[in-house]
């Protein structure tokens, strides 16, 4: 079960940074694709932010990966909050997808889900383990 959850997490997690990278060259192409946060496109913050959750996937159990995974997925679950609400809210903000759908709704999908299998991963992960003496 364990390894079935890892292997999830690392499938969402480098989909995620394909199709953020994806965004970023034509965000590079056009400089119109993606909305910007301060300096820099979002779909840049989105897929180094999949790229840091796809490298917590790699090796779950270092004591780093918490700190990975989270450094990497708020900043794609934040964004892909604010894309949804302010879509909800009637600003189109985010690129659209398949069936026109704006891509920040299946990013924030993608992001939850991420959260959900990592977090019970680690909670799979630290059944396994023995028992420290004390």
């Amino acid at each position: 079960m364990r390894q079935i959850l890892r292997i999830a997490l690392l499938v969402l997690a480098l989909f995620g940074t394909f199709a953020g990278a994806s965004l970023s060259l034509s965000h590079m192409s056009t400089g119109e694709t993606c909305p910007v946060v301060g300096p820099l496109p979002a779909c840049y913050l989105v897929a180094i932010g999949y790229f840091l959750v796809a490298l917590s996937a790699i090796s779950p159990t270092a004591k780093w990966t918490r700190n990975v995974f989270f450094i990497g997925w708020t900043p794609v679950a934040v964004l892909a909050g604010f894309g949804v609400m302010l879509e909800l809210a009637g600003r189109e903000t985010c690129p659209r997808g398949a069936g026109g759908i704006p891509q920040c709704f299946y990013s924030f999908l993608m992001a939850m889900i991420c959260l959900f299998l990592f977090l019970m991963f680690r909670k799979t992960a630290m059944r396994a383990l023995p028992l420290s003496e004390g």
